[in-house]
This record gives structure tokens, sequence and C-alpha cells, in this order.
């Protein structure tokens, strides 16, 4: 079934970078993902949905968690990622995946369908979370999990970065009129599209308990400065580099590999730490109080 959602700023966004997501030789997403999924705990023959699967950095290792008597549903907006996906689920022989076209927002499933519901780098995207948490709640069995990840820029000021890759350099070549007619985008590139202090606020009045968040920096390797910035273009930032005039894109380009070139080990490699916000959450068991989600 394949969902209508309300506009946002990556609208479009994945479908351009799916055949090049996360291809540059850089070591940020998978690392993540795994993380997550330990986080996540999931147990052999469970049913997980990963939300906004993208190429299944989050999908596959949930696929190998669940064992082959449990089953991973990977749902995305983007046709592309969804193509993607499942072109790799094939060729890798998996058989416990399902790839599906779907709005992470609302998903068309029945309630109590899963144990766990995942989304890395995609929940917190969706234009209303308040809705979203209450959907999952609504999808998941008693004492079931919902577990995702965001990228934590609490401690920084102005646009966020990239190790080296400063957001903001590439947001002053965004013209004015641009940021006033899309406010999401001016949001993404002031770092207030995410207000992660409201997030345990909504999880708990969408009825989940026990939540958590674990803090955590994952140590991003970039093989070369050049290969860094193009990373940038190759996932969700690509709607803040769609921004900047056509004219001026090499200019910055140039400008970012100079900076990241700076920062490169002697290996020539570019590391550095970005901060990760994991939240995990519960709903109730069956019996505690009455299961709200009946």
């Amino acid at each position: 079934m394949v969902q209508t959602r309300t506009k946002g700023a990556f609208d479009g966004v994945f479908d351009k970078v799916a055949g090049e997501y996360d291809t540059e030789g850089v070591l940020f997403f998978k690392p993540v993902a795994e993380r997550l999924v330990t986080h996540l705990g999931v147990e052999e023959g469970g049913q997980v949905l990963d939300v906004g699967c993208g190429r299944g950095a989050v999908t596959f290792p949930l696929a190998a968690a669940v064992g082959p008597k449990g089953l991973v549903f990977g749902i995305d907006v983007s046709v592309g990622m969804v193509e993607a996906l499942g072109a790799s689920v094939k060729a890798a022989g998996v058989r416990n995946i399902q790839v599906r076209l779907m709005d992470g927002q609302d998903p068309a499933f029945a309630p109590q369908d899963f144990d766990a519901i995942t989304g890395s780098m995609s929940i917190v995207m969706l234009p209303d979370l308040a809705s979203a948490f209450r959907n999952y709640a609504h999808l998941l069995k008693p004492g079931g999990t919902l577990a995702f990840t965001a990228p934590d820029t609490r401690n920084q000021v102005g646009a966020w970065k990239s190790g080296p890759v400063d957001i903001g350099r590439i947001a002053a070549e965004i013209p004015e009129e641009v940021l006033r007619s899309h406010p999401m985008l001016a949001r993404l590139v002031n770092g207030d599209l995410l207000d992660l202090s409201a997030v345990a606020g909504l999880l708990a009045e969408a009825g989940f308990v026990d939540v958590a968040e674990h803090r955590e920096e994952v140590t991003v390797v970039a093989d070369t400065p050049h290969g860094l910035v193009r990373w940038t273009q190759r996932h969700g930032m690509r709607a803040v580099w769609d921004a900047v005039p056509q004219d001026r894109r090499a200019v910055v380009e140039q400008a970012l590999i100079a900076e990241a070139t700076a920062q490169a080990d002697a290996d020539g490699k570019v590391r550095f730490g970005f901060p990760v916000a994991y939240f995990v959450a519960h709903t109730p068991q069956a019996g505690a109080g009455g299961c709200p989600f009946a």
C-alpha cells in the first residue's frame, strides 16, 4: 500500500541519492545501525518493522538477529530506496526480509503486528512525531520495543556539522528567498529541526513506558577528504546542497575539501566523532494497568 505524507525538508531527496547512498568509503550508517540493534535486544523469531529502511543498514542486521523464523519488514517512502534494497535482498538470498513502499508516519499494518519497531536517522525526520509515536504504539505488541537514532546536535551552536564539514558554510550560499519559502529547510540548516529534548515526553504521551536515552559518540572514518564531502551529497544533506545555486557548488565543495584535508590523518583518512542519540521505549506489558493499545 502506497501512502502520501506531509511535505518536509527531504521530499524527493532520497530518490535522487538512492543509487549512490552511503557509497563513498565513509563508515557511519552501518556502525550506528549495528549499535541500534544492540540497544534493541531483539530476540530470535521476532517480527520487526524498520521505518525509513533506506539501503538496509538496519534491516540486514535485524534479519540476522531474528533468524530464519523471524521476519523484518523494511519500509521507505522513497521508490528508489525500496527498489535498491529489494535488489540487494534478492541478490543476498535473504528470505526473512520484505521490502515495501510505505510512509513511515502511519504504516499500514494491523494492530499489535510487531515485537519491535526501529528507525535509524529516519523516524525523527517525520513531520509529526507525536502522531507517529501513537501509530507505532498501536502496531506494537504489549511489551514491544521502539528503538531509533537521531543526530545529537544539542551541544552545538548554530548550524550543525559533520566533523570538518560545516553545514553553515553550505547554507550561507542558499538565497534568503529559498529559505523563506522552505521553512523546514531553514530549520535544518539552523540546527533546530530536531528538538530532542521533547522526544521523551512525546513517547510518554503516546503511552510508552521505560523510556531511555543513550548518548554516544560514533567514530566516523572517511577514506579521503574528497570522499567525505561527496558523501554529504549522497544522504539527507543533499537537501541542503540542492538549495545552493549551481554556479556556487563547486566553489563550496573545494573549500570544504581543503578544510577536511587540513584535518586528515597521516594516512590521508579523515576521522571524527559524531554525537548520536539512541532512544529505546516499550509498550506496557499486558495486564499492567490495562493495555491502552488494545
